[in-house]
């Protein structure tokens, strides 16, 4: 089953693999998140922390991932 795969080195890139569905990853040492935006414009980001907590934030996650509220 062919799985999507979004990096910051090759983009997205559609590869074999038994996992299937969409697999996101960061740079190097960075976490990858998702960006939503409401109908209102406000901008949010959705991604897991160190310790596995999914969390939502104002900001992109960067060196503190404890930012942001628990989901």
């Amino acid at each position: 089953m062919p799985k999507v795969v979004v990096t910051d080195k090759k983009g997205l890139v559609q590869e074999s693999s038994t996992e299937g569905g969409l697999h996101l990853e960061g740079a190097d040492g960075e976490a990858s998140f998702l960006t939503l935006k409401s109908a209102g414009g406000a901008v949010r980001y959705l991604f897991i922390d160190n310790n596995g907590v999914f969390r939502i934030h104002t900001a992109a996650p960067g060196a503190d991932q404890e930012a942001g509220d628990a989901v």
